[in-house]
């Protein structure tokens, strides 16, 4: 999920939150104002291009709808339980990443980055090789 697509589904969330209503009771309208919101809010930028393409691509996978006929276009939208569901698991996902232990930090960065820590073995192994190699013509033993 792309980070504008992200903050459009925690826009709806957030104004859940902050209302206290229920996603049923939410409908929000994309206008001009709601995208320049939206972009100060999250630090992204939506332009009428991207901005047709990301909820249609939101509408396609279930994660917003239309909430009534022959509205304007993208007014009027409902998050749907499973975009609250994908947002709250992000959030979870998000705030376990932030808490994680010293020793968890590194395991995961090793994690992250084993491709290197194998080419790093690797070159040693060779170097090591090499040197003794060398050592062993030169009649070191």
């Amino acid at each position: 999920m792309t980070k504008e697509e992200q903050s459009i589904l925690n826009y709806f969330v957030d104004e859940m939150e902050f209302h206290g209503l229920k996603s049923t009771l939410i409908r929000i309208s994309f206008d001009d104002e709601t995208l320049r919101t939206i972009e100060s809010k999250y630090n992204i930028t939506l332009n009428v291009d991207n901005k047709a393409i990301i909820l249609k691509k939101l509408i396609s996978h279930e994660y917003i709808k239309y909430t009534y006929m022959n509205a304007e276009e993208f007014g009027g939208m409902q998050i749907t339980s499973k975009g609250v569901g994908v947002i709250n698991s992000l959030r979870a996902k998000e705030e376990q990443r932030r808490n994680r232990k010293i020793l968890k930090k590194i395991s995961d960065a090793i994690e992250d980055h084993k491709g290197l820590a194998t080419f790093i073995g690797l070159v040693i192994t060779a170097s090591i090789g090499i040197v003794t190699l060398i050592l062993k013509f030169k009649g070191y033993k």
